[in-house]
């Protein structure tokens, strides 16, 4: 299977550009241009999750 020319879309589908090689291909997608599977199929962004550290000093100590 050939790999390039391949297009790739910016936000939607009726934005797009053809990656003529992997260097073309890098530019693009440093300017926010993705793959047609990454447009319909966009993966869940990661959310960050809140983490409470608990000190030593702040457990529940035996009474010893």
């Amino acid at each position: 299977m050939q790999e390039y020319p391949k297009m790739l879309y910016k936000d939607d589908l009726g934005t797009w550009k053809i990656a003529e090689d992997d260097e073309h291909e890098a530019e693009l997608r440093k300017d926010g241009y993705q793959s047609h599977d990454e447009i319909v199929n966009p993966k869940p962004k990661p959310t960050a999750k809140t983490t409470t550290k608990v000190k030593a000093d702040d457990t529940t100590g035996t009474g010893h």
